[in-house]
């Protein structure tokens, strides 16, 4: 648990700091983050916690896992 803690932290820093020092205003770089920040983030849930909820719960951790996941792009389409 601790390796999966530590890089949802160090992705927040290095988050934080681009956006801080304004690097976040090229779209080409911002974009490249981005993909990284999604893929840094499933890799933590799909390797360390989903596994984990699934043994607890069993098939059913999928669900909430479904929703978390697409919620956002329902919530970003609704707003535009």
């Amino acid at each position: 648990m601790l390796p999966a803690i530590l890089t949802v932290s160090l992705s927040v820093l290095v988050g934080a700091s681009l956006a801080l020092f304004g690097i976040m205003e090229r779209r080409k770089l911002a974009a490249s983050i981005d993909s990284f920040a999604l893929f840094a983030s499933l890799a933590v849930v799909l390797g360390h916690l989903l596994p984990h909820s699934i043994t607890a719960l069993g098939l059913w951790a999928i669900v909430p896992f479904a929703l978390a996941l697409g919620l956002p792009t329902l919530l970003e389409r609704a707003l535009d």
